[in-house]
């Protein structure tokens, strides 16, 4: 039976309740651009470049190749209004800079790039659209092994993140963005059926950033023990646990 009048759920509510994307004029029973209209009230101006943000991409954590990631890249940039050289123009800046360098100590390319976008990024709006331009840039050098820029961008994007979702009117959403942010931009290749193989004993990035040990008779005779020296850690913490209550 249809619902009618207070019976009917409105809008907002059918979005609250079941998860739906609002509607952009497409859908059989609104002929309107509801995000359109919200922006327009004064109390809501923002809300249509928040949701049309290429941020949301990133967030479906869907593999990349190469070729999407510059273009997801170079659409970032022409939204944020950044431009990345070609080869040519940065011979001719490289050539400029080798005339001055006989006056200032020569500088790295890591250091060159990290300080070109510190100095680009303050000029931009703390925004969803920043976001989504450093995390596409990371993704990119990750998959062309530029580890060094790739770590840079890495750092660059959790202070970011840190920064816009620490914002009051972000609430305690804040939080769980940031989290769904760094595991889907990050890491985003680890998708639930790679996680099910369980090929490590944790969470990956972990399991591979241990520092590694010297195979030696004093390591063997760890390794041998490590169970049993586990339990016993855990059974300290408990025991430490409880007494701190």
């Amino acid at each position: 039976m249809k619902q009618r009048g207070a019976d009917r759920l409105r809008a907002f509510e059918t979005i609250r309740r079941f998860g739906t994307v609002p509607s952009t004029g497409a859908y059989r029973r609104r002929h309107f651009d509801l995000i359109s209209r919200v922006d327009a009230h004064p109390d809501f101006a923002g809300t249509a470049a928040i949701f049309h943000s290429s941020f949301w991409y990133l967030l479906k954590a869907r593999q990349m190749g190469l070729v999407e990631a510059r273009d997801f890249v170079e659409q970032c940039m022409s939204r944020c209004h950044v431009h990345r050289p070609s080869g040519k123009l940065q011979d001719i800046i490289d050539f400029a800079l080798s005339e001055r360098r006989h006056k200032a100590p020569r500088v790295k390319n890591s250091d060159l790039y990290a300080g070109a976008f510190k100095d680009i990024v303050a000029r931009m709006p703390l925004d969803l659209d920043t976001l989504a331009l450093v995390g596409g840039l990371f993704r990119e050098a990750y998959l062309v092994c530029s580890l060094e820029t790739a770590g840079f961008l890495k750092r660059s994007l959790l202070d970011l993140l840190e920064k816009y979702t620490s914002q009051e009117w972000l609430g305690d959403a804040g939080s769980e963005l940031c989290q769904q942010a760094e595991r889907h931009i990050l890491f985003w290749q680890l998708t639930p059926d790679f996680l099910e193989e369980e090929i490590y004993d944790e969470w990956p990035p972990a399991a591979v950033a241990r520092p590694l040990m010297q195979l030696n008779e004093a390591t063997r005779s760890l390794i041998s023990q490590e169970n049993e020296l586990y339990d016993r850690l855990v059974r300290k913490r408990m025991v430490k646990m409880l007494k701190s209550r």
